[in-house]
């Protein structure tokens, strides 16, 4: 099924805000989205995305730790290297039985003889021997090396080996006479192919350079990775070269004393990545895979290369355009080597040491199962839309659950039989497609759509002192809002004392109190906000505000007698979601009084000291503590007016102060007292 409708209402939806009401979808259907994915004898990544994978079969445990090398004798027959007893073991169809042994701790690399038998590099003393079919094992040849990395077969049944520690390259002729053709600037050289022109490729450890020898001591530097080693060629038959290279140089195995190498010498550990290069004309090289774990083994094969890699023991297959997919996992550690057979691949593995042989027909099925939808909230899953290729038809099943991982607290796998998924609501859902025929997923998206959660608000705080109020132009970050009557101001926040900024405010800037809260919505979902009020504790909430975006607010308290009050703010998120779903939630502030009674003086007095005034008295106010005391000579300007006690903070003020000095004749002294809500109340003495 195509599920086109579902895919374009996900591409209507994609410019919309997020939130708990919009359906949301999950997609799968990049190379690199089906390359997250895992599975079981199915092909995911490159053009076809997922598919079943090639037939694969296991030829058998040979029964030791690691097979470095593996070749075919023909007519079924598979050889193994091993270590690290040294031993070869052999195939004929029903399990591997040691063949023959070396007395050598590793057999290293392996090459048919074309007679049904095959030639066996050893480490850690550098030897070659022939085995012929019937098991019979003579030594060629003693190197001046430590190992023989790679051995590879000329037209006329010569060989050449690959040795370590000290790079050479030997030339070992049928009868067992060997010479030194090449020595490589690197430490170890390990790989060897054949150009399309006959030269000799090699590779090697500690430079990363590509090398082509064309005659005995004649070699040149062909391409430099930049990396630690060159660890497999492959060429292609229209002469095309794939190098693998690593980021790191492997441990030597086999040498006295030493502990046994790492299982698959370069599984997960941490650092070991290596990149696949493709060689172009010019001596450049174009990067085609670049990823964790060891390329081990690189084969040319039916139009692709092959790459076993150790991380996740995966055979990877790259197209001639530098697209690639994942061919197969298999349990091991690692796989360490691969070697062509007729149409098949074989390969083989380390912990334990296994064979299988890889047909690149289809197999009977596999499956995907998809990474793991991390929904962030719980949700709600609605339809399933897979787009496919190819011949049958695949099975989806889904799953869901609250942890990362799935374990035993998540549902079981569910059949999907269309419409919403059945699968339990939860944070997590994870889809399998189980694959048959030539079928091929293409795309796969789930609709979900998370559960709506009410907003969660922080407390709201009636500011205890006005801000400064402002006409014309804000300052930045300063909020306009309409009073009632039209009035238009713009104000900020004081930044750090709350004591009041002027005093000299109009009638109407007086009487504003500040609501300020914070909210956020789990969903993100927009919210909006109501504002209500009443006398504190008591009474039925009457509307303030409705609707607001912001989440400061001026209240205009002229319009309301003195007492105290109480203000409710419910935030929303019905802007997003149908009524039955929308969610509410609401926070009440402290106590806090409206006062618009005036100060008061009582009992002032004056008299003449010398050239100043004494004045003595109290201010009163009957709503809110004072905090401005101030007096004035004759209209000028205002001085600060000290109370008896020194600490201004109460209802009740006593003043006794000396005037600044005033000349001979009458003078008007006017008092001016301020409370915490900016009301003022002025008093006059007429002295001589």
């Amino acid at each position: 099924m195509r599920g086109m409708a579902g895919i374009l209402l996900a591409g209507l939806l994609v410019a919309a805000p997020a939130g708990a009401a919009l359906t949301q979808y999950w997609t799968v259907e990049s190379p690199e989205d089906f390359l997250r994915c895992t599975g079981r004898g199915s092909a995911r990544g490159g053009e076809a995305r997922a598919e079943v994978g090639p037939a694969v079969d296991s030829l058998g445990d040979v029964g030791e730790p690691l097979v470095w090398a593996v070749a075919p004798g023909g007519k079924g027959v598979v050889y193994a290297g091993t270590g690290h007893a040294g031993k070869i073991y052999r195939s004929t169809g029903s399990g591997f039985k040691e063949f023959a042994a070396t007395g050598e701790s590793e057999v290293l690399s392996l090459v048919p003889d074309g007679h049904g038998g095959v030639y066996a590099g050893t480490g850690p003393k550098g030897r070659i021997f022939h085995v012929d079919a019937s098991g019979k094992s003579r030594l060629m040849c003693e190197l001046k090396a430590e190992y023989v990395w790679a051995l590879l077969a000329d037209r006329d049944g010569s060989l050449f080996a690959a040795t370590g520690a000290m790079g050479r390259i030997y030339h070992i002729r049928a009868n067992g006479t060997a010479e030194e053709y090449w020595t490589s600037p690197a430490g170890h050289a390990v790989c060897l192919a054949w150009s399309l022109a006959h030269t000799l490729l090699a590779g090697g450890e500690e430079d990363g350079i590509l090398y082509e020898i064309t005659g005995p001591g004649k070699g040149r530097a062909l391409f430099d990775s930049g990396e630690k080693e060159i660890h497999s060629i492959a060429v292609t038959p229209s002469g095309n070269i794939y190098v693998a290279a690593l980021k790191v140089s492997l441990p030597s195995p086999g040498l006295p004393g030493a502990p046994p190498p790492p299982a698959g010498l370069g599984g997960p550990e941490k650092g070991q990545k290596s990149s696949i290069w493709k060689l172009l004309p010019n001596g450049a090289g174009t990067k085609v895979w670049d990823g964790p774990g060891l390329a081990f083994a690189l084969v040319a094969h039916g139009g692709y290369i092959y790459a076993a890699t150790g991380q996740e023991s995966q055979l990877l297959r790259i197209a001639a355009d530098g697209s690639w997919s994942r061919l197969l996992d298999l349990d091991p550690t690692s796989i360490l080597c691969a070697f062509p057979d007729g149409p098949d691949l074989l390969l083989g593995t380390s912990t334990p040491g296994q064979i299988y042989r890889v047909r690149f027909s289809r197999a009977a099925s596999g499956r995907v199962d998809s990474y793991v939808l991390d929904g962030k909230r719980v949700a709600r899953w609605g339809g399933l839309f897979a787009e496919t290729r190819g011949e049958g038809r695949p099975r989806f099943l889904v799953r869901s659950g609250n942890t990362e991982t799935p374990d035993a607290g998540w549902s079981e796998w569910q059949s999907y039989q269309g419409g919403n998924i059945s699968a339990p609501a939860a944070r997590y859902l994870q889809w399998r497609a189980e694959l048959s025929g030539s079928g091929q997923v293409r795309r796969v998206r789930v609709a979900y759509r998370e559960q709506n959660l009410a907003p969660e608000m922080a407390p709201v705080r009636v500011l205890p002192q006005e801000p400064k109020a402002l006409l014309g132009p804000p300052d930045g970050g300063s909020i306009t809002q309409t009073l009632s009557g039209g009035v238009k101001v713009e104000y900020s926040l004081p930044r750090s004392s709350m004591r009041p900024q002027s005093f000299d405010v109009s009638s109407w800037a007086r009487g504003i109190r500040h609501i300020r809260w914070d909210a956020m919505d789990p969903n993100g979902d927009p919210l909006h906000y109501d504002i209500d009020y009443r006398e504190a504790g008591t009474g039925a909430w009457k509307p303030l505000a409705r609707s607001l975006d912001e989440t400061l607010y001026a209240w205009d308290v002229t319009s309301v007698p003195d007492g105290a009050y109480e203000v409710r703010v419910t935030a929303s998120d019905s802007t997003l979601n149908a009524p039955s779903e929308a969610r509410a939630a609401s926070r009440v502030s402290e106590p806090f009084t409206v006062d618009h009674t005036l100060p008061v003086w009582r009992g002032l007095s004056g008299e003449r000291s010398g050239d100043h005034y004494r004045i003595k008295g109290a201010a009163h106010d009957g709503g809110s503590s004072l905090v401005y005391l101030a007096y004035s000579i004759d209209g000028g300007d205002w001085v600060l007016a000290e109370p008896v006690d020194g600490v201004l903070d109460s209802p009740d003020e006593d003043v006794s102060f000396d005037t600044l000095p005033v000349g001979r004749g009458e003078h008007t002294v006017v008092l001016k007292a301020v409370d915490l809500s900016g009301n003022v109340g002025t008093a006059n003495l007429n002295l001589r």
